[in-house]
């Protein structure tokens, strides 16, 4: 959350959790910190190992979602190079 303190996440995820006690319904949270994965991990890799874990297929899914169609250029000294597909590695700031 850019611009936002750890203490803005905190109350937004105490806020959701209400609303979800008001209304009697499970609240599932989770947090990633993705600023520390490794950056040349191969995505194949990554669910494997979170189907390893049982997490859900669903979540994988959602997971996946957020990688697909990722394209980044390279700032050279000679300019910017095409966009390239990216397979292997974490991105970060995009959450």
């Amino acid at each position: 959350m850019p611009e936002r303190s750890t203490a803005d996440a905190i109350l937004i995820v105490l806020q959701v959790m209400e609303k979800y006690r008001e209304k009697r319904r499970p609240c599932y949270l989770a947090f990633l910190d993705l600023e520390k994965t490794y950056d040349r991990l191969p995505r194949a890799v990554l669910w494997k190992s979170l189907r390893e874990r049982d997490v859900s297929e669903r979540l994988i899914s959602i997971i996946k979602d957020l990688y697909e169609g990722w394209k980044a250029a390279v700032l050279t000294p000679h300019g910017m190079t095409k966009k390239m597909d990216f397979t292997v590695g974490c991105t970060k700031g995009r959450l």
